[in-house]
């Protein structure tokens, strides 16, 4: 073979020769005007090659949690993130979630009763609208003390002034407005037991 600079004996070797890799890689180099590879020196570049793609695929491995699956390629991952079935388990996997923390909210004693859903809803709509409005630059300066704080805001206040940033959030501060009342109530029951005890 002219190409690869080897003797070939017999039609039967050369037809085998013509059909490997190292034959393709030496007509290649031999377009771009490069000296051809020894034999030796082609299986050196394909176990460097081999190993710098290894790391690469191991990498590529990609595993969903939620349907227990792994796949070799990304691209398979990708395809599967957009299954039918990968959606369903997903959101059957979310209302678990959602359950498990309902559940946790009832031990805790904040059931879906406990919760007054209009303050929630206000203290909500109060945060989004202090999202939307004016710019920090723009807002009128407005002095802490007549400015209502976003518990009086969700009771039904109005309030223009950006919310603090070392300010806690109207949901959290509603939240603990909740627990303290929740703590009130039971202390109020147990000393009433006592009271009935006694």
């Amino acid at each position: 073979c002219n190409t690869c600079r080897v003797a070939l004996y017999g039609t039967e070797a050369q037809r085998a020769h013509y059909k490997t890799d190292w034959h393709r890689y030496n007509l290649r180099r031999k377009v771009a005007g490069m000296a051809p590879v020894s034999a030796e020196g082609f299986q050196e570049r394909v176990r460097a090659q081999r190993a710098l793609a290894e790391p690469e695929s191991k990498g590529a491995a990609t595993y969903c949690a939620v349907c227990s699956k792994k796949f070799a390629s990304f691209k398979a991952y990708e395809n599967h993130l957009k299954s039918r079935r990968h959606v369903e388990l997903e959101k059957k996997a979310v209302s678990r979630k959602v359950e498990i923390k309902n559940e946790k909210n009832l031990e805790k004693g904040l059931g879906v009763d406990s919760v007054d859903k209009d303050a929630v809803n206000a203290a909500i709509q109060q945060a989004i609208k202090a999202q939307t409005s004016m710019s920090p630059k723009k807002a009128p300066l407005v002095p802490e003390a007549e400015s209502p704080s976003p518990v009086a805001v969700a009771a039904g206040g109005r309030g223009t002034q950006q919310r603090d940033p070392a300010e806690k959030p109207p949901r959290l501060q509603w939240f603990e407005q909740q627990a303290k009342k929740l703590a009130k109530q039971q202390r109020e029951e147990e000393s009433e037991e006592d009271l009935d005890g006694d």
